[in-house]
């Protein structure tokens, strides 16, 4: 029981239980604030002084029962009987007012709270924003402003200068606005704004009102006399607001200072100026009228002065003068200023030195998870605290104290400070964040608190860079009516800013084409049909990979009916399937009729809702996700190990440079046997730098033909075990008949190594072809785990790798040149992809056929989980016939009706010419280098272009199309070839021309794989694609002997193989087209071309008429009818 009490009262949250009210305090006075939380025994209490110009700034003045603050005003004592914090502060100034905040810090984002409110009564001060003076147009409008702050609330009114009555009336206004309508000049002076509130004296602002008005001329004496020769002064006294600009005229002339006149204006301030023309030394011609004019922006004003002559000389300023000047340098006053220096001495004493923040790191990037630092470099901080502060991010949010000094403020393990001194009054407070986080990111403050109003700080930060996260606001699904039109939004948040794009499943271009959306906001007007599917919003910002929300889009659409065979056949006692689609949403309502009667579930009929085959599934869990991208690549490595065994001839059985000694070595030959015969040499010298099976074994002159022989038993082993393991492969399954033919055709192939003569190779190259034929179910297996509409893009891309296996093989024949070495290491590179067996699954396709659904789903829930995709486990997946297609599995079923035997011998003959053109073409190309290793390099080169060219014709022209272009183009290319000139021109055309036509026979080779693998039903696919792989390696052991029809007429194997190629274009364009069909099951499916593709949207309905033997009927034709609503 204490053990629970103790656990217990550890995990309770601490609280605020009291907090002192509002404390009203005069200037001078002392307030004691106090604060009691409870359970805060793990958890740093503060007192704060809130920032009233931020709502988010805090002055930390205590942490625990340590004070910050270095005031002797403050003082902090803590009742641990009864938990409370009391903050005293004495000598209470006008700058202690404001909120002070009791705080329990838990994190930097978790506190908690209670706020005491200080007012310390002021005298009035009146604001800064209130009206200081004004300039405003006779006529006009004007409003002085006056405000004023104190506690209590000041009162403000108005008064003129001396008391005069304001403009409103009275001597005293009472508000703080003061609007006098319609001003005059007389209203212009000073006005004083007066603020009280009972404290102190109040407050008084004095207010300059300028009233602008057009000038006004009065003239003192219009008539002036004086004697010749005296001097005489004519005045004007002008009114005007701005400064006028004054001149004075006689006889239409302005006058100016000269020897005849002197001009002097004398202003005041109350915007009089008086200007005074002195006529000097009066002369006859210089008496009569006179004008003064005075204009500014408001006006223009004029006054006249008559000067007459007179006898007695007038005074002043006659009187006592003798030609008297003024104002040429009467007086010259010069005022000497008294330049006052203030020099401080800092006197080199500790505390008469100021605190000083000489260095603070800029704002840093920080990955979320590793550790930063954050360094300030403070001079003389004496006893002042040094602070590190987290600032707040605004709202609600408040300055976070981190730490004061080298001591931890925040219950954070991650976080610590550290002090190290870097010269004599200098140091370094470095803050260290480790493993950060999102919450770390914005400004951190170092700050020098010197006291409670006073201090100096820097500020710095951190960037978290945040990958993106796409918010809650998004679009999640949306349900639309066709031809009505949607929204989808999409937002995301991180650092850098992420940026946002949209695009469709399996990259389907948007109703503008184009495939991907680059904005946030996608619109679609008039919805159709095609429309549905999933949308992915996708954010991307640099920092980690691109995050997506897959988003569902729903159309309402009218029920759409398509039946799958609007005939079927089938004999007596067996079941059979009839098939409709419905495309409709929301789901429409089934049922199936015959003869007018609704049919229901029963022992003669069975209705399945949503049944779909393979291809369908892999629509809904992805056609070439990540994880088919995996399987691909494991499968890929073993196409990579594939060339060695069918190529190899080329380099262990190179043919060498010789020399033939006969009679005792007295007489010899170059590369030549006398009578053509080795037996007529007593010794063969054979280079040094080649080592083949010729050289092993005098395979030369009369012997030559046993090295072609090597080639030949291994093909005839491929054309032997091909239809053989083809049948295995469809009884047994793909995955164990793939691995078995690794294991055996390694062992074989490296048995080569050892052969003691060339009857043991021949052997073992026959048995290494004969078990390597099982590596066909690895195209096989391929094609069957990926969707219908990828299919094209994989089988080129594994051509693409076939050819890259070739480039490797060169590469290490061109190393190794010992042929027994080279054998054995080209064999032993597949022992490492053994393990690949436990990784790679079987075919769900061939699972399926054999029964095995629970295995087939096993397989297709890891395809989708690993795409990312949603697997339903209440799918219902189509099952093959239950005795038809099981006696099916012969190859001899190809031929059983006039359609089948038409299109499978098309596809014979069509495999039989790419094969015999296609190494045709590449025995010929050996002359195109003649280093033996680039030129290999070079035919695998060469196809790789052809091949890629694939993934954009079988998407734009279908299989079909793409075969017969490719087989057509290499008839072109062929077919001139024997009628080019002999010469320089000639042979680069040529060159040309063999080039051209290996890149059309490459491409339709990779065509035709797949055009075939499509064709063939999955109960016979692997039967059937072995039969054609007979008739191609038939092909391949011709193609040599085609080769040989150069020596009959010149470039005549071009003729045969154009010829070839012409033809078999034109059979194929009889074949079916298969893109963007599902793949045919039975043999029914075959011969039946129109069996429509199941796509987003379509529910397959399925009739299982189950015929037993006592429910037989005579009838030979029943017709059912599919209803949908």
């Amino acid at each position: 029981m204490p053990l629970y009490l103790t656990g217990g009262w550890s995990q309770r949250n601490p609280t605020i239980s009291y907090i002192s009210q509002e404390q009203i305090i005069n200037i001078g006075g002392t307030v004691e604030m106090k604060c009691s939380v409870q359970y805060s025994r793990d958890y740093a209490v503060l007192w704060l002084k809130l920032d009233p110009r931020s709502s988010s700034g805090a002055t930390p003045i205590s942490t625990g029962t340590t004070l910050i603050v270095p005031d002797n005003r403050f003082s902090l004592r803590h009742d641990t009987a009864s938990s409370t914090y009391t903050l005293q502060i004495k000598d209470i100034q006008e700058a202690d007012a404001g909120t002070y905040q009791c705080q329990v810090l838990i994190t930097v984002q978790n506190r908690i709270t209670a706020d005491v409110l200080l007012s310390v009564r002021q005298p009035p001060v009146i604001s800064d924003n209130s009206t200081r003076s004004v300039v405003v147009s006779e006529g006009q409008s004007v409003t002085l402003e006056c405000y004023a702050s104190g506690y209590p609330l000041p009162r403000v009114s108005w008064r003129r200068e001396n008391n005069a009555v304001l403009p409103t009336g009275g001597a005293i206004y009472r508000g703080n606005k003061l609007t006098i309508n319609s001003i005059k000049k007389e209203d212009r002076g000073t006005y004083y704004c007066v603020a009280e509130n009972t404290v102190g004296k109040g407050a008084r602002r004095n207010v300059a009102v300028e009233v602008e008005f057009s000038p006004v001329i009065s003239v003192p004496r219009p008539r002036v006399g004086q004697a010749l020769q005296y001097d005489m002064d004519l005045e004007c006294h002008i009114e005007a607001y701005p400064p006028p600009a004054i001149s004075w005229h006689k006889d239409g002339f302005q006058l100016s200072n000269n020897q005849h006149y002197t001009i002097s204006n004398f202003a005041s301030a109350d915007e009089f100026t008086a200007t005074t023309l002195r006529v000097l030394t009066i002369e006859k011609k210089q008496y009569g009228n006179f004008s003064c004019r005075a204009g500014n922006k408001l006006g223009l004003a004029e006054g006249r002065v008559e000067l007459f002559e007179t006898v007695i000389p007038v005074c002043p300023p006659a009187c006592g003068q003798n030609l008297f000047t003024i104002g040429r340098s009467v007086m010259q006053a010069q005022s000497f200023g008294t330049l006052a220096i203030i020099l401080f001495l800092f006197w080199n004493i500790e505390g008469q030195r100021q605190p000083t923040i000489s260095y603070v790191s800029s704002k840093k990037l920080a990955r979320i998870g590793q550790t930063s630092f954050l360094k300030c470099s403070v001079q003389y901080p004496g006893e002042y605290a040094v602070l590190w502060i987290k600032k707040g991010s605004g709202g609600e949010s408040v300055d976070t104290p981190l730490s004061m000094g080298t001591t931890r403020i925040i219950p954070d393990d991650r976080v610590s400070v550290s002090k190290i001194r870097v010269g004599l009054d200098s140091y370094n407070y470095i803050l260290e964040v480790r493993g950060i986080q999102e919450s770390d990111n914005g400004n951190y403050i170092c700050r020098i608190q010197i006291d409670v109003n006073t201090w100096r700080e820097a500020e710095t930060g951190f960037r978290v860079l945040m990958p993106p996260v796409i918010s809650d606001e998004s679009s999640s699904s949306v349900l639309v009516s066709e031809h009505e039109s949607f929204m989808l939004k999409c937002s995301a948040r991180g650092f850098p800013t992420p940026k946002i794009s949209w695009r469709r499943e399996d990259n389907v271009p948007f109703p503008n084409g184009r495939v991907i959306h680059q904005n946030g906001t996608l619109m679609i007007e008039s919805v159709k049909r095609e429309h549905r599917g999933f949308y992915y919003c996708m954010a991307w910002n640099g920092v980690s990979h691109a995050v997506s929300r897959r988003v569902h889009v729903e159309v309402e659409i009218s029920p759409i009916v398509t039946t799958v065979r609007s005939r079927v056949f089938q004999a007596l006692t067996y079941d059979v399937y009839m098939d409709c689609m419905v495309e409709s949403y929301p789901p429409a309502a089934i049922a199936w009729y015959k003869d007018g009667n609704q049919l229901t579930n029963s022992r003669h009929y069975q209705s399945r809702k949503g049944v779909m085959d393979v291809d369908q599934v892999y629509e809904k869990i992805g056609e070439f996700g990540r994880q088919q991208g995996i399987y691909f690549v494991w499968l890929s490595l073993i196409v990579l190990s594939v060339p060695p065994h069918y190529l190899q001839m080329i380099f262990i059985g190179a043919k060498p440079h010789f020399i033939c000694y006969a009679k005792n070595e007295t007489q010899f030959m170059h590369d030549a046997c006398f009578n053509d015969s080795t037996s007529t040499c007593t010794r063969l010298e054979y280079d040094s730098q080649l080592n083949s099976i010729a050289t092993s074994w005098d395979m030369v002159c009369d012997k030559q033909y046993l090295v072609g022989m090597g080639q030949g038993l291994f093909m005839l082993g491929l054309m032997v075990g091909a239809p053989l393991l083809g049948r295995v492969s469809d009884a047994y399954g793909r995955k164990p008949i793939l691995f078995l033919s690794i294991i055996f055709s390694t062992a074989f192939g490296a048995a080569c190594s050892f052969a003691n003569g060339f009857l043991s190779f021949f052997l073992f190259r026959f048995l290494d072809g004969f078990i390597g034929s099982g590596g066909l179910s690895n195209f096989v297996l391929t094609m069957e785990l990926i969707g219908p509409s990828k299919r094209a893009l994989v089988g080129c891309l594994n051509g693409c790798v076939f050819s890259v296996g070739i480039v490797f093989y060169a590469g290490l024949a061109f190393y190794i040149r010992d042929w027994r070495k080279l054998n054995l290491v080209a064999c032993l590179v597949t022992v490492p992809l053994l393990p690949l067996y436990f990784c790679i699954p079987e075919s769900p396709r061939w699972l399926l056929l054999k029964r095995r659904e629970k295995e087939a789903r096993d397989v297709l829930r890891r395809v989708a989980i690993g795409n990312g995709r949603d697997f339903h486990e209440d799918w219902i997946f189509e099952k093959p016939c239950n005795k038809a297609d099981d006696a099916a599995g012969g190859m001899l079923q190809l031929f059983s009706s006039p359609r089948l035997a038409f299109l499978t011998s098309i596809q014979l003959f069509s495999w039989f010419s790419c094969s015999i053109i296609y190494y045709g073409l590449t025995l010929a190309a050996g002359d195109f280098s003649k280093d033996l290793y680039s030129s290999a390099a070079l035919n695998g080169v060469i196809e790789i272009p052809g091949i890629l060219l694939n993934i954009f014709l079988l998407s734009w022209c279908g299989r079909r199309t793409s075969l017969v272009g490719c087989m057509l183009l290499s008839s072109v290319a062929c077919l001139p070839i024997p009628f080019l000139p002999i010469s320089s021109t000639g042979s680069s055309v040529k060159l040309s021309l063999g080039l051209l036509g290996k890149l059309g026979i490459s491409s339709a080779f990779s065509i035709i794989y797949i055009h075939s693998s499509e064709l063939f039903p999955t109960v016979i696919r692997s039967a059937g694609l072995s039969l054609v792989f007979v008739t191609s390696r038939i092909g391949s052991t011709v193609a040599p002997f085609i080769h040989l029809m150069d020596s009959v007429s010149h470039d005549l194997q071009f003729t045969i193989l154009g010829i070839l190629s012409f033809v078999a274009g034109i059979l194929d364009s009889w074949l079916p087209e298969t893109s963007g069909k599902p793949l045919p099951q039975t043999l029914e499916d075959l011969v039946d071309d129109h069996v429509p593709l199941l796509k987003p949207g379509i529910i397959h309905q399925r009739l299982i008429p189950v015929i037993s033997d006592d429910s037989a009927s005579d009838s030979e034709e029943e017709e059912v009818i599919f209803h949908s609503i």
